[in-house]
């Protein structure tokens, strides 16, 4: 089984420049407060590969689909395994963004997570 620990990618916080905008960090995870959302695993030997925390892959996903943020996409895409999303690391993530975009899907799919929780 592979072996994961949490990880900041060092890419991402080579400069201190401002970045204005989050689709300059979908691949980095990055803005003014820094690094995010993803995980070194162990791939073979001392190999590592940074992977995106579920949280952030679906933040990603939302960020770059047209209307991604409503509650009809969201539905659309019938998410499953609500056990491996943190509802708080998806708030925090979205958050640490600045859209409001991804805060209103964030929301959203958080009070998803906990009507799953509660049935």
């Amino acid at each position: 089984m592979a072996e994961s620990r949490s990880f900041t990618p060092p890419c991402c916080c080579r400069d201190s420049k401002p970045r204005p905008a989050y689709a300059a960090n979908l691949l980095v995870g990055s803005n003014q407060v820094g690094c995010f959302g993803y995980t070194s695993m162990m791939v073979s030997g001392d190999s590592h590969a940074f992977v995106a925390r579920p949280e952030k892959a679906l933040l990603d996903l939302v960020y770059l689909s047209p209307r991604g943020d409503s509650l009809e996409y969201i539905l659309e895409l019938r998410l499953q395994n609500f056990d491996s999303f943190d509802a708080l690391k998806l708030l925090e993530i979205a958050q640490r963004t600045g859209s409001a975009k991804l805060m209103r899907a964030a929301e959203r799919v958080a009070k998803l997570i906990t009507e799953e929780g509660n049935r």
